[in-house]
């Protein structure tokens, strides 16, 4: 007997005409949640975009058009200090003198040339210089201007033709777009200790030579103007300043009339800087301008090429060139005689000229002082600042150099 009921159907059965459903667990709805992110997150970045680009669709030299200001405002030139070092002056005097002495006499011209006021002539000619190069430096300062100290009047800008080379030099100057000014630290302390005190007792406060420090103010061959020469020789004809101090200068002696005791103590120092030359209307520096002038005019007419004009124009990029003797060895003067005795590490800080290079070894304007080592103001001198480099004894260039 047939009936009218419908089969059952099973609900999972493959037969079946039914759509199978997927899984519904929790890593479903993760899989889901994670497509929908990456639709939408797409969208969303896409009209963040899009909203950047549209506040900031100009680009940034427009910008600083639109705010009047160019890109560099806050980026100002700035000059680069550069320390050098005054041995040069007593050196090259030492080392030229005598052979112009000598030329002198064979025509028979009396050269009549002292070393000692040649040497504060100079350096007298140096400050002139110096001084000129400060108040450009300062000319938008009237105070800075104000503090700077004016130098005796010398009115005389000739000299043998080396000293004349090293003073001109000297000076501010321009490189490679780069700005430089020199300059000379010629009011450093140097502290040292005296001799140990007999007595146990706490030392009183003052004065501070009890203390046992004594401050002086300047015992540096590498930097002597004539502002400091007086307090130079002071100290080294003290016997009171350590033998230490005064022995370390001798093997850098760059003072060409200096002469000395055997426990290295200078003996002459009123005649290389007396004491009152500085004042208003020194008699000592008087005679010294007027002696000073006979004599080179004298030998500039028997010998043109042995005299020159010093340049009052700025400085040149032969100061770039850094100079450091072999450990232990330096250039001195003994009885105004220069003494070589061994080689210098030539360097310079940019890429100069050969004759620049030639003429900042010669001039030894980039010295290195040893003390200087390490320190940061020194540091375009020092080895890793270099670019170039070269290896030479400073009487070769010298003698190539000889007017």
């Amino acid at each position: 007997m047939e009936t009218d009921e419908k089969p059952i159907t099973k609900r999972f059965d493959n037969t079946s005409s039914a759509k199978r459903r997927g899984r519904t667990g929790h890593g479903s709805r993760n899989n889901h949640i994670d497509k929908m992110r990456l639709a939408k997150g797409a969208k969303f970045n896409q009209a963040l975009d899009d909203a950047f680009d549209a506040k900031w669709s100009v680009t940034p030299e427009e910008i600083a058009k639109i705010k009047g200001y160019t890109l560099d405002a806050g980026l100002q030139e700035r000059a680069v200090k550069l320390p050098v070092a005054t041995r040069g002056v007593g050196i090259l005097l030492a080392h030229t003198a005598p052979v112009f002495k000598h030329r002198a006499n064979t025509v028979d011209c009396a050269f009549g040339f002292n070393i000692n006021t040649a040497y504060r002539c100079s350096l007298l000619q140096l400050e002139q210089k110096r001084y000129k190069m400060q108040k450009q430096m300062f000319k938008s300062s009237a105070a800075q201007n104000e503090r700077i100290e004016k130098p005796p009047v010398f009115e005389y800008n000739r000299n043998l033709a080396p000293i004349a080379c090293i003073i001109s030099e000297f000076g501010n100057f321009r490189e490679a777009g780069v700005q430089y000014e020199v300059y000379v630290k010629d009011d450093s302390k140097i502290e040292y200790e005296t001799p140990e005190r007999n007595d146990q007792a706490p030392a009183p406060k003052e004065p501070r030579l009890d203390l046992g420090i004594k401050e002086t103010s300047f015992v540096d061959p590498h930097s002597i103007t004539i502002r400091n020469l007086r307090k130079v020789v002071e100290n080294l004809s003290d016997p009171d300043v350590p033998i230490s101090v005064r022995a370390k200068f001798r093997k850098n002696n760059p003072i060409p009339g200096a002469k000395w005791s055997a426990d290295d103590l200078l003996t002459n120092p009123n005649e290389i800087m007396p004491k009152d030359y500085l004042n208003v209307g020194s008699k000592a520096l008087a005679e010294d301008r007027t002696a000073f002038a006979a004599a080179i005019d004298k030998l500039g007419i028997a010998f043109p090429n042995a005299v020159r004009e010093i340049s009052q124009t700025g400085g040149s990029a032969s100061q770039l060139v850094s100079i450091e003797h072999e450990e232990n060895k330096s250039i001195r003067v003994e009885e105004e005689a220069v003494i070589a005795d061994g080689c210098d590490y030539v360097r310079a800080s940019a890429l100069v000229s050969p004759n620049h290079g030639t003429i900042g070894h010669y001039t030894l304007l980039g010295e290195l002082p040893p003390h200087a080592k390490g320190k940061i103001s020194h540091a375009l001198r020092h080895e890793q600042a270099a670019v170039r480099m070269t290896i030479d004894h400073w009487n070769n260039v010298a003698n190539l150099l000889m007017p």
